[in-house]
């Protein structure tokens, strides 16, 4: 943890491959590798996430232009699985 001018930023980071999963859906949480793919490089996102990325991707309602490489964002993908592929089909998270 670090506190500069009032402000506390609390470092961590969740196992490399962590998901949280239930019958039919992942939650991926966000990395450095896939803030990276800066949304646009949907094959690099595709294999990242082991799931197909929709041509209509990202979302117009969560691009922000003034948050550079998603800072501010702690974004979780959501991949649902059905019997014979994985398909992301959303983004959320929280304004840092």
């Amino acid at each position: 943890m670090t506190v500069s001018h009032g402000e506390i930023h609390i470092d961590w980071q969740l196992p490399e491959d962590f998901r949280v999963r239930t019958e039919r859906l992942d939650l991926v949480p966000s990395s450095p590798e896939l803030v990276n793919t800066g949304w646009q490089d949907r094959p690099q996102l595709s294999q990242i996430l082991g799931a197909q990325v929709p041509d209509h991707w990202p979302p117009e309602l969560v691009l922000d232009d003034g948050a550079p490489q998603g800072a501010g964002w702690w974004n979780w993908y959501f991949v649902k699985r059905y019997a014979d592929e994985a398909v992301l089909i959303g983004v959320g998270g929280l304004k840092g």
